[in-house]
């Protein structure tokens, strides 16, 4: 029979650092910025997508967009998994936070499953930010239990 969960608690949100976007002048300064200006302007006030419906092409563009940034990088998934396309794309986060670039990368933590270290990793990057949302307490079915 299980006791009551002990020593599992989120980390205080106290002393977090405040993270934001490009400002539109700043995002014109680079040269993905300067490409999209003339959609961005033809639409103001609003954000727009690029629907890619093969997989193999949209995960070839989240590659290369990687490999183009030269200032910041946004990337927000639902689910990430530790297979070859998230290692792959983990990597060339990393290259581009190498390259100067600040990443920014918002998981939903129910789909982050055995990730934890990977991701802890990552986050030691001066470069790079990982926030979770919809955070789980526990990390482990383990994490706290009295047997």
């Amino acid at each position: 029979m299980f006791g009551l969960l002990t020593g599992c608690t989120l980390p205080a949100p106290d002393g977090r650092s405040v993270s934001s976007a490009l400002g539109n002048e700043e995002a014109r300064a680079t040269q993905l910025g300067r490409a999209i200006a003339p959609r961005v302007e033809a639409h103001p006030g609003k954000s727009g997508i690029y629907p890619l419906q093969n997989p193999l092409d949209a995960f070839a563009a989240r590659v290369l967009l990687a490999q183009a940034a030269e200032r910041t990088l946004d990337v927000q998934y639902y689910i990430w998994q530790g297979d070859t396309t998230g290692t792959l794309l983990l990597g060339a986060l990393h290259a581009a936070a190498e390259r100067g670039v600040h990443v920014r990368l918002l998981l939903d933590d129910n789909g982050t499953s055995g990730l934890d270290s990977e991701l802890a990793a990552l986050a030691t990057h001066p470069n790079i930010e990982v926030r979770l949302f919809n955070p789980f307490v526990v990390r482990s079915p383990k994490c706290g239990w009295d047997v």
